[in-house]
Parts: structure tokens; C-alpha cells; sequence
């Protein structure tokens, strides 16, 4: 009998996300709470998730214009060498709330029409 510790997440919007269902212990307080169709990864193990969710055209103008910090070079080409779909990557500090006053680094990558978090 084993243990996973790797949780999938399937979500129509930020709202459908239930407050004990563990997923908001890893998201950033920067999370667009107008994302929809929202997917969620999580592995406990190794400390890291991964979120894929869509934005309308106007929320994700907005959403991308909080996005300054363009990831370097090298880290781009690692991303696109694992997803041919990659158009951008940025890096984003951000606090997971209710976890403290430690500082997160995330790395955001925009998929076609998608941004993954």
C-alpha cells in the first residue's frame, strides 16, 4: 500500500476551487482569480506544481502586463526544449497566502494561447 503524493486538479474557475481542498496552499497570491478552466498538478515529494488555465483576451492582456521580469535565455530554451508550444517564460516573486511571509520565485510560461503557472 503506497502513498501518492501527486494530486491532479480539474476546475472550472478560480470560484469552483473548494477552501480545504489543499490546492490553495500552492498557489500565489497572484493567481488571476478570472482564470478558467483551471488545471493543477501537485508533487509533494519533490516540492513543486504546475497549473494550466485560460484567460479571456482582455483579463490575459492584463494578466500578462504583470509579467516584467522575462526569464534569461538559457532558462527559455530549457522550457521550449520541453514544450515546442512555448512562446514566452517569465519569473515572478509571489507569497502563497496563509503560508507565511516567505517569498516564492515562479516561473510562467505562455503555451499558444495558455499561460502555465
Amino acid at each position: 500500500n503506497t502513498c501518492s503524493t501527486n494530486w491532479k486538479h480539474h476546475h472550472i474557475n478560480h470560484m469552483a476551487i473548494p477552501e480545504n481542498d489543499g490546492v490553495f496552499t500552492w498557489l500565489p497570491d497572484f493567481f488571476p482569480h478570472v482564470a478558467v478552466d483551471i488545471s493543477i498538478s501537485t508533487n509533494v515529494e519533490d516540492d513543486y506544481f504546475f497549473s494550466y488555465f485560460s484567460l479571456t483576451i482582455d483579463d490575459g492582456g492584463r494578466f500578462k502586463k504583470t509579467l516584467t521580469v522575462r526569464a534569461r535565455e538559457q532558462v527559455a530554451k530549457i522550457v521550449s526544449a520541453n514544450d515546442p508550444d512555448t512562446k514566452k517564460v517569465w519569473c515572478k516573486y509571489g507569497k502563497i497566502p496563509g503560508q507565511g511571509d516567505s517569498v516564492n520565485l515562479f516561473l510562467l510560461v505562455k503555451l499558444m494561447l495558455r499561460i502555465i503557472l
